[in-house]
């Protein structure tokens, strides 16, 4: 098997597993992907820590603006785990709770994943 038969067969197989993701991944991936062609639109390398935290409360704040009872369910899980948004020992806020968490996750997988594409070409 050739080099691009492999990465074909690791892609159907990816979006294979994507088939059980669970629906808040449907909603908040659009945004990211949204995100990630802006950047590489403007050709940008990989953003510092700065840059990721504006991109993460921009889709943030789009994805609670379109779907509102997002904001509403992260505000009751975190209530309900009893987790306060402190600040990470590392010194970073948590200023969006689980939801901003899984986005920052999201963003930062697609970011390195096409990053990493770069180099196979």
């Amino acid at each position: 098997m050739n080099n691009q038969q492999l990465m074909d067969s690791a892609v159907k197989d990816a979006m294979e597993f994507r088939m059980v993701y669970p629906e808040i991944y449907y909603k908040i991936q659009p945004f990211v992907l949204m995100m990630c062609d802006e950047m590489d639109a403007y050709g940008t390398g990989m953003p510092t820590q700065e840059m990721i935290d504006h991109m993460t409360d921009h889709i943030y704040d789009n994805l609670c603006r379109m779907y509102p009872e997002l904001r509403e369910s992260a505000e009751e899980t975190a209530k309900e785990v009893n987790v306060q948004f402190r600040p990470y020992g590392y010194g970073r806020r948590r200023r969006r709770g689980f939801l901003g968490d899984l986005i920052n996750i999201l963003l930062l997988t697609e970011l390195f994943g096409r990053r990493r594409r770069r180099f196979y070409y």
